[in-house]
């Protein structure tokens, strides 16, 4: 009896033991899982609060942007180019509350490259540089990668198909994403019907995928080129996913026109692809090869937006001495005066009311000045 007694006196110690144990596993685990779940709410709320300081940097940059147009519009002749965060230098209203605010504020007004992106149907553009001797045209559909950090993925027409111009609804399918750009060069000489005839060329730049890179060279002097009468030429573009700042790429050489100091108008059109939204750059040289830097064209402007420790940073290129990019389409009605237009539309039918063809005649009469 005394043996059992002193097993059971052990017994009773061992089960006490590995219930500590067992406990103490528990309390380990129950206090591994608090814990996890607390970091995961506090990752939690800091990615929310990541996300509310983004979109307040955000902004902020964007009110960097808006005083700095702002700042061209008041004087745009005497507007000199912010090459560093300089808080004293004018444009400035950085702090917009509480620790948010736009801390770097950059300005240029001489641009390598004239970037219209996206360009929906079309747009003119001013080029005052006095030396411009060659103009190099690229565009393509993809949306810029370094922009919105997507992948570059274009297919072209082939070169088989050059120089068919395809149906409209061959050309918005799958394999064909790259418009027809209408392109016409004017230099600004006597305005007179004589000069603007003589001094304009009109191109149609058919995307083609020619395997090789690097751009196709155009010299407006040539015979199929120097005509007035030869004008709407169907030129192949060289496509290339090599070829920077865009992939189907024209260089015009022998611009038209004899006096390069009076400058140039470029106007470009979007054909085919009505679907879809080109992204087109403008490069050039002068005399001796040297890239230059367009004047009188887009101001470029940078601003990095903070909030608390967040950044934000944002590019923009403003037009100048132009409305915004396709807010004004190239065949718009322009009027100083007021003008109406009511149209009735139906599934079956479209009805101008103006024309009285329901006899109500619903827009007002305007009597305007002779």
């Amino acid at each position: 009896m005394i043996i059992m007694n002193k097993h059971n006196t052990i017994d009773k110690a061992e089960t006490g033991f590995v219930s500590i144990v067992v406990t103490m596993i528990l309390m380990i685990v129950l206090s591994l899982i608090v814990m996890g779940f607390a970091q995961l709410s506090r990752r939690e709320q800091r990615m929310a609060l990541d996300r509310q300081l983004s979109t307040q940097a955000y902004y902020a940059a964007e009110s960097g942007i808006k005083d700095a147009i702002k700042a061209f519009k008041a004087d745009p002749y005497n507007f000199a180019d912010k090459i560093t965060c300089d808080t004293t230098t004018a444009p400035w209203n950085g702090t917009l509350s509480t620790n948010v605010s736009y801390t770097c504020l950059l300005i240029n007004t001489k641009v390598d490259k004239i970037l219209l992106e996206p360009l929906v149907s079309g747009v003119v553009v001013p080029i005052r540089n006095t030396d411009l001797a060659s103009l190099e045209i690229s565009w393509d559909a993809d949306k810029p990668a370094d922009a919105l950090g997507e992948a570059v993925n274009s297919t072209f027409a082939t070169s088989t198909q050059y120089p068919t111009l395809l149906p409209l609804s061959a050309w918005t399918a799958a394999n064909v994403n790259t418009n027809v750009l209408e392109v016409t060069i004017t230099q600004l000489a006597t305005p007179t019907r004589t000069n603007l005839t003589a001094n304009s060329f009109t191109a149609f730049l058919y995307p083609s995928d020619n395997l090789a890179s690097g751009s196709y060279g155009v010299s407006l002097t040539d015979v199929q080129y120097a005509d007035i009468k030869n004008q709407g030429s169907l030129i192949n573009a060289k496509c290339n996913n090599a070829n920077t700042p865009r992939k189907c790429k024209v260089n015009f050489t022998n611009l038209p026109g004899t006096d390069a100091s009076k400058g140039y108008v470029v106007r470009i059109k979007t054909v085919y692809g009505l679907e879809n939204k080109n992204y087109v750059a403008i490069r050039g040289t002068d005399t001796w090869g040297n890239n230059i830097k367009f004047i009188g064209s887009q101001i470029n402007i940078d601003s990095t937006g903070k909030a608390g420790d967040v950044l934000r940073r944002i590019q923009v290129r403003y037009p100048i001495n132009q409305p915004a990019y396709d807010s004004i389409p190239l065949s718009a009605v322009e009027s100083t005066g007021s003008m109406c237009k009511q149209i009735s539309v139906t599934p079956t039918e479209v009805t101008d009311e103006f024309s009285g063809t329901n006899g109500d005649g619903a827009c007002p009469s305007f009597d305007y000045p002779l």
